[in-house]
């Protein structure tokens, strides 16, 4: 019997919410300390709107709509990022939630 080899391993992280899409933008990633200056340093903004934020991260995609928050890698880069910081991004999350929430009491 053949063996399956993968042509191409891809990861994404996917929270399912309400979220508001015009607030996910990298300068405000960083200054909430989510992400740091080199993981967005060759950011572009692909759209920053209210029903929808993406745009290029050091690992892969970022994109924010209305009911869910993705991150996406279609590279070995995502999955490395997992592997080796799954503390980190549990952080990064919890970081989220609570500028998030600051946000939304402000």
């Amino acid at each position: 019997m053949a063996t399956a080899v993968p042509v191409q391993r891809e990861a994404s992280i996917v929270i399912v919410g309400s979220f508001n899409p015009a607030i996910f933008q990298p300068a405000w990633l960083v200054r909430q300390q989510i992400l740091g200056p080199n993981d967005i340093d060759e950011t572009k903004l692909e759209v920053v709107h209210p029903e929808v934020a993406r745009f290029p991260i050091a690992w892969g995609h970022m994109e924010v709509v209305r009911e869910r928050f993705l991150e996406d890698g279609g590279t070995e880069a995502l999955i490395d990022v997992l592997h080796r910081h799954w503390e980190r991004l549990e952080d990064e999350a919890a970081g989220m939630a609570q500028a998030i929430l600051r946000e939304a009491l402000a």
